[in-house]
Order: C-alpha cells, then structure tokens, then sequence
C-alpha cells in the first residue's frame, strides 16, 4: 500500500472534536514525483458506498490506533475534502484533539494502491499522473508535505532534549536513531538502511534538531 502526505489544510475544529480539511490536493507534483488527477478517487469512493464501507482514520498509519471516524468524503475541484470525527473518549483521540488545536501535528496522510494501467508518466512535467487510486485509509500524521511549515510551528514548542526525542520518536524514529541524532546529528543515522520516505523523514528532523540548537 502507498502512502501520499499532504500539509492538513483544517478549515474547523470544534470542542465536540468534528473537523474539516483535505486529505489530498489535486494536480500538485509532490515529492514522490506523483500527480493526483482530479476524478482520481471517483470510482474508490462509489465502491465504498456501494459496500457499506468506507476509509478509515488512523493516527499515523497505525492500524490498530483508530482515532474517529470520517462523516464525508468527497471530491471538489480542489482535491479530496474530508469531514470527521475523533474519538474523544479514547486517549489516543483525545490527544489527536490536543495536538490538530495546538497546531503541533499538521498532516494528512492518504494509504491507497494504483490499479493497474491508472498510473501514467508525464515526460513533460517528469511525474507520474495518477488517475485512479483505490484510497483505504487517511491517518493523521506529524510530518506534512510543506516541512518549513512544521518547523515554524513546533520550533517554539520544543524547548528541552526530552521534547524534542519524544517528537522525533512520534514522527516515526527508533529511540536509538532519535538520541542519536540528538547526540550527533544526521551523521549519527546510516541512510543507507532507510527508505526514500524516512530519509527525507531525517532530512527534516535534522533541519529542526538545528534550528532549536543553533546549529549550522
């Protein structure tokens, strides 16, 4: 299964926990070098409904951490528009609550597969064009796509070596990889044992670990 991650674009948030955003946007190049087509989850949303089903809202891909459940989702002439609800009995959406008001998680991130042939290289634009997917999940996430965006907003709210592990280890670090980066940098993780999408993970958490410590 893909993953794809987008900054959490909240439109409201309310004490009963409903919200609102968007969990993909449309026709934008995004670091895995894809393009979301709009009409892209058009079919994927018409068999959920036709099943009784639809995706589920996780916290960070986890998927034994539900944290609510989605009211609607639809397409737009923007992308996929989400409405939702967390669980604000369960600690785990409790604290999803805490974090989306407090700004200090900012992402969205859509789990779906391509069917076969959906995926089509654009030469021009050097991306591959995706004009169908089958989406199976949304998670809140702690890294989104506009990562100078996230530094901006936690920068102020990390102010100890306790904090900022704890930050590192809830975007999706080993314990030994977040001291070590805390002790050494970026130097002290081997890239060579990670995937595209947790090196740029490091890329990002290296950028932070240096602002908050002078660092250059």
């Amino acid at each position: 299964m893909r993953r794809k991650t987008t900054e959490l674009h909240l439109k409201a948030i309310d004490q009963s926990g409903a919200f609102s955003g968007y969990g993909s946007v449309f026709s934008v190049r995004d670091r895995q070098s894809d393009i979301v087509e709009r009409g892209a989850f058009t079919k994927s949303l018409e068999g959920h409904r036709e099943r009784g089903t639809g995706p589920v809202l996780l916290w960070m891909h986890d998927q034994n951490q539900p944290v609510g459940a989605f009211t609607k989702i639809a397409e737009d002439e923007r992308g996929l528009y989400v409405e939702g609800q967390l669980a604000l009995k369960t600690v785990r959406g409790a604290e999803a609550y805490e974090l989306l008001q407090m700004k200090a998680v900012r992402g969205l991130s859509i789990g779906y597969s391509v069917p076969p042939g959906a995926s089509v290289y654009d030469a021009e634009t050097k991306a591959h064009r995706l004009k169908e997917v089958e989406l199976h999940e949304v998670s809140i996430v702690s890294i989104p796509a506009n990562q100078d965006a996230l530094i901006a907003e936690v920068k102020s709210a990390i102010e100890s070596k306790t904090e900022l592990e704890k930050f590192l280890r809830n975007s999706g670090l080993s314990r030994s990889q977040a001291k070590g980066l805390i002790a050494g940098g970026y130097a002290a993780i081997n890239p060579r044992h990670a995937d595209d999408d947790l090196a740029a993970l490091h890329a990002t958490a290296t950028q932070l670990f240096n602002q908050i410590t002078g660092k250059h």
